[in-house]
């Protein structure tokens, strides 16, 4: 894990490889699919526009709550920047892009 420190809440993101992929992406494919981490398993590629937006408003209140009750999120953060171990954000722009292509491939068109 590393923590972000470039966001208004504390944010725990996966290490990265020297490349910027994820840490779990091994061969093309995700080793923790699985058990994947809680931004993957809770943010998928068929929901709409809108569901993300809403479900992202409701992880940065929950981590806004935690960091204001000393949370184990916010104290794991925490322990992270202490140690240096801060990620990177990743390419917004670039996952955009990838994104609209990836549904017009699927036909999915944001839904």
């Amino acid at each position: 894990m590393r923590a972000l420190t470039c966001k208004p809440v504390p944010t725990l993101v996966p290490a990265r490889q020297a490349n910027g992929h994820c840490h779990w992406l091994i061969d093309g494919l995700c080793a923790v699919h699985e058990h994947s981490p809680y931004g993957c398993a809770f943010f998928e590629a068929h929901m709409t526009d809108a569901e993300g937006e809403r479900r992202a408003a409701a992880t940065i209140q929950a981590r806004r709550d935690d960091a204001a009750q000393n949370g184990l999120y916010f104290r794991v953060w925490q322990h992270l920047c202490r140690n240096g171990l801060i990620g990177r954000p990743g390419d917004r722009a670039g996952l955009a892009e990838e994104w609209a292509l990836l549904q017009r491939v699927l036909g999915t068109g944001g839904r």
